[in-house]
């Protein structure tokens, strides 16, 4: 079944004096139901006038495709083609005991999340995911005390997908007639790290702590086209 993504455009058939004063109307469509709510319900801002049923013109967002990565890894190094975790080398602040206090992980978490993606000759898609891992870290210091303080790390992710592995696979002429946008939804994010020691400069000095990190994530890329839905409903007496 066709995922809609719904907002009213055209309110029914004809005009009716009955104004709906329900919290959401329910419409039918290729035997399902799907839930709109009014003003009341504090989502969209609609009265309905017409008469049983209700015709509704539609602008609706189809999904043509989908492509799924699960516990894609997004944050890594490449060391020979593989990925890897990626290290950071963490030097405390001087009111934390400076470099050569060893530095550990309270939590980790990634703000300023965006996604974009590029569509490259009728082939494939070039997806990308930006965002900033920020790391809540602490040192035993002075002696017996926590002393807390916060690193941030930007970081990129980047990834083609060809319309092969898409689902269902699309050709080049599908995708030029069916696709006009996309989609890249993010979440389920999850973190792994390790405390690697210290990390030195050229002449052999302390100048802080090696933190590996790895982050992964599900990634889901939808591929769509806006159409015209006619939608044909009538209120849903529960929620007068």
């Amino acid at each position: 079944m066709a995922h809609f993504t719904f907002f009213l455009h055209n309110i029914c058939q004809r005009e009716m004096d009955v104004v709906a004063k329900c919290d959401s109307v329910n419409f039918i469509y290729q035997n399902a139901t799907f839930k709109i709510l009014s003003k009341k319900g504090g989502i969209m801002m609609a009265q309905l006038k017409c008469e049983y049923p209700c015709r509704l013109d539609l602008w609706a967002k189809v999904i043509k495709a989908k492509n799924i990565q699960r516990d894609e890894q997004i944050v890594y190094d490449l060391v020979n083609g593989q990925k890897v975790p990626k290290q950071l080398c963490i030097t405390p602040p001087d009111e934390c005991g400076g470099p050569e206090i060893q530095v550990c992980v309270e939590d980790i978490k990634v703000r300023n999340l965006s996604t974009s993606e590029t569509f490259i000759c009728n082939n494939k898609v070039e997806l990308k995911i930006e965002g900033d891992l920020i790391m809540i870290l602490w040192t035993e210091y002075p002696p017996g005390e926590e002393c807390f303080f916060i690193h941030t790390e930007p970081f990129t992710f980047q990834k083609s997908i060809k319309l092969q592995e898409f689902t269902p696979p699309l050709t080049a002429q599908e995708f030029l007639q069916e696709v006009d946008q996309s989609e890249v939804v993010v979440k389920n994010l999850r973190f792994d790290w390790d405390i690697n020691g210290p990390c030195y400069d050229q002449y052999g000095h302390v100048i802080g702590t090696i933190i590996s990190i790895s982050v992964f994530a599900d990634i889901i890329d939808k591929l769509g086209k806006w159409q015209d839905v006619v939608v044909f409903g009538e209120l849903d007496p529960e929620d007068c």
